[in-house]
């Protein structure tokens, strides 16, 4: 009879077995490679709609950055890291529960938060309770204090609270996504309560509104300006005499222009411009506040702009301009180009841009301009980036659409819910087997885990958790 320390070592033993990620061999149709990017790390979180990752130390408490490509952009130096957007975070040196409201020293704890950018650029001191970013060049910290709930700026856990000090940061470069930084950040501008009310960036030049609704405007050498505007909105630069000018400095940007419009993106400001020739014909492209040309003038308007990307329209119809590749990735012949929300590129994935035409998808592949027309679909289907799903319960299955209508199926298992997100091309299921696998949209399954969960992150990785492993960050490449 066996001994009841023999069994629980064997339970012990099963249990790290069951923690173990399974590997499928891939399928000739489809092959796939798995690659590890990040090994044995204490945890792994995925920033979404970023190429980031929150690490936690391996056998410690802090927190530090990393890419989905492995790269160490934040050190292992801070107690939480959280992020706010456009490629900045706040960093903290106590934990929550550290700071009690019942101590004498808890100001000092809660103002201690301090801005830290994506590529490991430390702007401030802990000394923010909370921190605000306007764009890609400003950002905010405020030293706050306790408040009645007649007159506050700042509610959290039921409790109300003023700003003491308001601290205004130009970031120069630093904030900017796959940049390191090399612009020298100035000493910040403090403003009283009364000073401060409300910001709104315009490219490198900040409109501060002060509680008596007046608006004043500071460069990016924290000089103030001369500028006078009636709204948050007016714009900074404008067209006189042909030419795009700023309202700060008059300097010419750009010459033989008729029109300008300011269009905000995480890579910075950009401008839209016109210029009309002789005949009348109007004449579009996009530019950045320095003056780099994007795209070349063409006939059609630019309905929308993104970091990497032009919409055109043309007679009702739509196309797409890649700024990345330099060329237009899809003529005006759709009624509508079909934005992703849940992947860090809304319009590419995995090769392909998807569009509407007369109530059809259509997808492009933008290698060759391939256009395959998609297959009629219910309401019942469910999409996932590119990737169309279908529970057909009925068959104990799930039939799984690629955007090359190519059709598989996923069998006795049950897709993820709000756990996919990305492409489309890795979907998370479970099974009666498996608490969690990853299966591409050729219903390839290339990760199983009989224990922990996955995640897939806007941008297709996967973080895994192994019972002896720690963390880790896989990429599942497709073939070529």
């Amino acid at each position: 009879m066996k001994s009841r320390k023999h069994k629980q070592a064997i339970s012990l033993l099963l249990l790290a077995v069951l923690s173990l990620p399974v590997f499928f061999p891939a399928r000739a149709a489809g092959e796939v490679t798995v690659r590890e990017i990040l090994t044995d790390m204490g945890e792994l979180v995925s920033v979404q709609k970023t190429p980031y990752v929150l690490a936690k130390e391996r056998n410690g408490t802090l927190w530090g950055l990393y890419n989905t490509d492995g790269e160490e952009l934040i050190p292992y130096a801070y107690t939480t890291l959280s992020y706010i957007v456009n490629n900045c975070f706040s960093a903290g040196k106590y934990l929550p529960e550290d700071i009690k409201i019942t101590d004498a020293n808890w100001w000092e704890r809660f103002n201690s938060h301090a801005l830290v950018t994506a590529d490991g650029t430390q702007v401030s001191d802990f000394q923010y309770a909370v921190i605000k970013v306007f764009g890609t060049y400003w950002a905010s910290g405020w030293v706050l204090e306790g408040s009645s709930e007649e007159d506050y700026d700042y509610k959290e856990g039921g409790l109300f609270y003023r700003i003491q000090r308001c601290d205004l940061y130009y970031l120069g470069d630093h904030a900017l996504l796959g940049r390191k930084g090399t612009e020298k950040v100035p000493q910040p501008i403090s403003l009283s309560r009364d000073e401060f009310k409300e910001a709104k960036e315009h490219g490198k030049f900040l409109y501060v509104q002060d509680r008596e609704k007046k608006i004043n405007v500071y460069d990016s050498e924290m000089r103030l300006t001369n500028v006078q505007v009636k709204k948050m909105d007016d714009p900074m630069y404008v067209v006189k005499n042909w030419a795009v000018v700023t309202k700060a400095s008059g300097d010419i940007l750009l010459d033989g222009i008729s029109e300008v419009k300011e269009m905000s993106t995480e890579a910075g400001l950009y401008l839209k411009v016109t210029r009309e020739d002789y005949s009348g014909v109007k004449w579009r492209s996009v530019y950045t506040v320095e003056g780099e040309q994007l795209m070349p003038f063409i006939t059609e308007d630019i309905s929308s702009v993104t970091a990497d990307y032009a919409v055109l329209t043309a007679n009702k119809k739509q196309g797409l301009y890649s700024f990345r590749e330099n060329r237009q990735l899809l003529s005006c012949a759709f009624d509508k180009v079909i934005a992703n929300e849940a992947s860090l590129d809304p319009y590419v994935l995995h090769g392909y841009v998807c569009a509407e035409r007369d109530g059809k998808r259509y997808y492009i592949h933008i290698n060759d301009g391939t256009i395959i027309e998609g297959s009629e679909l219910s309401k019942k289907w469910q999409a996932i980036g590119n990737t169309y799903v279908l529970d057909d319960s009925r068959d104990s299955r799930y039939r799984v659409l690629a955007p090359d209508q190519r059709e598989s199926y996923v069998e006795d298992s049950t897709l993820v819910k709000d756990g996919n997100r990305g492409s489309g091309y890795l979907l998370s299921f479970t099974s009666q087997i498996y608490s969690n696998m990853i299966v591409t949209w050729y219903g390839e399954r290339v990760i199983a885990f009989y224990y922990h969960p996955l995640k897939i992150t806007d941008d297709d990785r996967v973080i895994v958790q192994t019972r002896e492993d720690g963390f880790k960050l896989i990429q599942i490449v497709p073939a070529e």
